[in-house]
């Protein structure tokens, strides 16, 4: 059949007719639950459509240029159209599509190969999904999340990993200045903890807060409670910490050692309580 009815225009006759046989060739012969590739310009081959969809495609924005060989719907290459006219006295028709279809990987109404659909559309654009009917949608992998929610969540996200390294390393902080103390080191502190362990241990008392990085007065308080199972921020103070009740800040960005809430340095905490090691907690004399 003449195939120059895809160049006229649209509104005519011709067309429409010539559409009409595409359609019912391209439908017997590749229909997919009952809907094919549309080979408009706009759809370029990328989704699958039911008939209707596909002749207002063809009507609205036409066929892509130069597809008047129909081999995504079914039409062999002319060259091999040509070889199966050969074999046709041979073997059955069903034959001989079956023959050709399988030698050469070309569509037919029992088969559509994903690898000849590649060769079609050309290759994957980055950062783009092909999309075959009924397959995976861009929505089921985004779960219908906007570009610019994604970028605020993994902002958010970056910022509480952020600040949980940095508590985490106040952590380690304390725990390496435990660990690497000496036994002279400890003998020290057990000896200063002794010393003033009646003081420190009463309730009430007029203590300053010594910082675990230099060692120097940070903030003034009273000790409220040092029973281990004293909360702040909802989490037990445990042994060997008091709960201070801060009235003067010394040194207003000092990081807490145990930030709670939304409390990270000493600025934040006049007039609340705070938890802090006893060692680091010295009675202040009248």
């Amino acid at each position: 059949m003449d195939r120059s009815w895809i160049t006229k225009s649209r509104i005519t006759t011709e067309y429409q007719n010539g559409l009409q046989y595409f359609l019912d060739y391209a439908f017997r012969n590749t229909s997919m639950n009952d809907k094919i590739l549309c080979p408009c310009k706009r759809c370029g081959m990328g989704i699958c459509v039911s008939r209707d969809d596909a002749f207002e495609h063809l009507t609205v924005d036409g066929f892509i240029p130069g597809y008047t060989q129909w081999i995504a719907h079914g039409e062999l290459p002319s060259i091999l159209s040509a070889r199966g006219e050969n074999q046709r006295n041979t073997l059955g028709d069903d034959d001989v599509q079956g023959s050709v279809h399988d030698a050469f990987g070309v569509p037919n109404e029992d088969r559509y190969t994903e690898e000849y659909a590649g060769q079609i559309k050309g290759k994957d654009k980055p950062e783009h999904l092909r999309m075959m009917g009924q397959g995976v949608c861009p929505s089921d992998i985004l779960n219908g999340t906007p570009k610019s929610t994604s970028n605020r969540l993994i902002m958010e996200y970056k910022e509480k990993i952020a600040r949980l390294e940095a508590r985490l390393e106040t952590q380690q902080k304390i725990c390496a200045s435990q660990v690497h103390k000496g036994t002279d080191g400890r003998v020290s502190e057990s000896l200063s903890l002794n010393a003033t362990s009646t003081q420190v241990d009463q309730v009430g008392t007029c203590v300053s807060l010594r910082s675990i990085h230099t060692n120097k007065i940070v903030a003034k308080g009273y000790i409220i409670s040092i029973d281990p199972n004293t909360k702040v921020g909802g989490q037990a103070i445990g042994h060997n910490w008091c709960e201070i009740y801060v009235k003067v800040v010394v040194e207003p960005q000092e990081q807490l050692i145990k930030p709670y809430d939304n409390f990270q340095e000493l600025s934040q905490i006049v007039g609340h309580m705070v938890a802090w090691p006893r060692s680091l907690v010295t009675p202040i004399e009248h």
